[in-house]
């Protein structure tokens, strides 16, 4: 088993029948790895998790399910990234019932990478529809990655409009990672990974899902960004849900205000006269951001114009922290710079303010 790496332990783990977050925190706890509680004897297992989960977890070593989860995700081009990982998305880190893993085609979000999600009534209207586009695009503009969940209606519109404008966007499945669901939006699917974006599911390939599946997708659509965007719903709809979940986290909700005579703006209405903000432009969202639209604009060209400036190595260093901080070894690993190389280039970067060396020898960018 030496060829095979934790996070696909891990995964295989997260997919036993009856597993959670506390049973697998326990198991790799007490066993110290997945690839442990995959070795582990019956007895042992039964020790820790009782009998049903041990006879649960000792059936899926017996059948295999290991290799063919594997080769499941190699046959569809699919990638896993456990709640271990570092490279697991930020703002699922700190939800109590966040996935164990999420699947994942496409580019995953940087740790600091601002977004906003935007969700709102599968049947919009001509109004909804409008509103959807002109924020979505005006936030992309300005660098935000739009969040959706793909469906029918608003969702598919503030993505395609994040794309329109030349920006990124993630969309939320609460179907099987390699499932297009609604099928006409494909297209759109491709789309998002071909442009620099994310297709996220926290369920496996050719998983059997249900409705209560999409209920569950939407706190992860909540969680992702620190604001959430309901451009048009009615007074009893699914995106309540995503709503509920960006309350529950502590995140920013926003609605769009709508006609008083249309049965689907109610829902965005109410929560208005609930206390929710209204929005009315980008710049609303971008103020509770922390900063201006000039300001942000100015700042992406600023940041494109020093990085086309720098050499091939720096450019080399400059992208393994655009995924967060790295220390040495991890900067070496990643660059294939040698050792002197790196710190000739670290110091050059330090003068220039691109990066900050921080404790412990670990470098940030600070672009």
């Amino acid at each position: 088993m030496k060829e095979i790496n934790e996070e696909y332990f891990i995964m295989w783990l997260s997919r036993v029948h009856g597993m959670d977050n506390n049973i697998m925190d326990r198991l790799i706890e007490y066993f110290g790895s997945a690839k442990g509680v995959y070795n582990a004897s019956i007895g042992d297992l039964y020790d820790v998790c009782g009998m049903k989960t041990a006879e649960n977890i000792y059936g899926m070593i017996k059948n295999e399910s290991l290799i063919k989860y594997i080769n499941d995700l190699k046959r569809t081009g699919v990638d896993f990234v456990s709640k271990y990982n570092e490279l697991y998305p930020e703002g699922l880190k700190y939800i109590d019932d966040k996935p164990m893993g999420i699947y994942y085609k496409g580019k995953l979000p940087d740790k600091d990478e601002l977004m906003v999600s935007v969700v709102g009534s599968r049947r919009c209207t001509e109004y909804g529809k409008t509103a959807t586009l002109k924020l979505s695009t005006d936030l992309a503009k300005h660098g935000i990655t739009i969040v959706s969940g793909l469906a029918d209606g608003v969702d598919s519109y503030a993505s395609m409009a994040a794309l329109d404008a030349g920006g990124r966007t993630i969309g939320v499945l609460g179907t099987a990672i390699n499932k297009c669901y609604p099928s006409t939006n494909r297209g759109l699917f491709g789309a998002v990974i071909e442009n620099g974006g994310c297709i996220i599911s926290e369920y496996a390939p050719d998983m059997i899902t249900n409705k209560y599946c999409f209920i569950q997708r939407n706190r992860i659509i909540a969680a992702l960004s620190e604001i959430l965007v309901v451009t048009e719903a009615a007074e009893k709809s699914g995106t309540s849900t995503t709503v509920e979940a960006a309350l529950e986290y502590g995140k920013s909700v926003f609605a769009v205000p709508g006609s008083i005579f249309s049965k689907y703006s109610k829902g965005t209405n109410k929560m208005i006269k609930e206390g929710c903000p209204p929005v009315t432009c980008a710049e609303d969202i971008l103020f509770e951001l922390g900063f201006e639209p000039e300001e942000a604009e100015e700042n992406k060209n600023k940041k494109k114009e020093i990085i086309k400036n720098i050499n091939e190595n720096g450019k080399r260093i400059v992208k393994v922290l655009e995924n967060g901080e790295a220390n040495i070894e991890k900067l070496i690993s990643e660059t294939g710079l040698t050792a002197a190389a790196l710190q000739a280039e670290l110091a050059m970067l330090e003068v220039k303010g691109i990066i900050r060396r921080q404790p412990g020898q670990r470098y940030i960018l600070v672009l």
